[in-house]
């Protein structure tokens, strides 16, 4: 799910129905997967992304998003897998198909959205905003910036291979993190 959700989600909260279609489709599958891992039922899991997806439209204007659009949308599926599968227990329960309490327990226990993935989430979401405003810097400053973060050249070393001055190589990659410090609070 390499996909700049952010610019989407406003859109969506907009009102922007095509927003919403994109953002389904982009992140339909792993979405799905993810429910599945948990639910171990194709048909269930569906249920679960889409009830996701009528959720956030019928609510667009009240969901405020703190973090991550994509760790939002994990959590939602994360919890509804949950709560679906709470009640088809309780559905089974009522007519005598008894399932252990332990049973219950323990996927909620082996099942907890893991914090790890969310970071990698939001890394991800992280990552795509600072290529994108580095793409957007002046071409030496850009140049100068990727030696230093991709490359891990040392100030000296950039200096010595554009032929300019350390302190200038120290200016640019100083200008280049203001700029990308200025995507965050946009």
């Amino acid at each position: 799910m390499n996909y700049d959700v952010s610019i989407k989600w406003d859109s969506i909260r907009n009102g922007e129905i095509a927003a919403l279609r994109e953002l389904f489709n982009k992140t339909n599958k792993s979405l799905l997967n993810y429910s599945y891992s948990i639910t171990r039922d194709k048909f269930l899991a569906e249920e679960v992304v889409q009830d996701v997806f009528v959720n956030i439209w019928n609510n667009r204007e009240l969901i405020k998003i703190t973090g991550s659009v994509k760790a939002y949308l994990y959590q939602s599926v994360h919890n509804l897998t949950i709560n679906k599968v709470k009640q088809l227990k309780t559905k089974h329960n009522s007519v005598g198909m008894l399932v252990s309490e332990e049973f219950w327990q323990y996927l909620e226990e082996t099942s907890p959205i893991n914090d790890s993935v969310i970071e990698k989430l939001e890394a991800d979401d992280i990552e795509i905003i600072v290529r994108k405003a580095i793409e957007r810097l002046p071409d030496q400053c850009r140049e100068i910036f990727i030696l230093s973060r991709d490359y891990q050249m040392s100030n000296n070393e950039i200096a010595k291979k554009l032929n300019i001055s350390v302190s200038t190589v120290k200016t640019q990659i100083y200008r280049s993190i203001d700029k990308i410090r200025e995507e965050f609070h946009k």
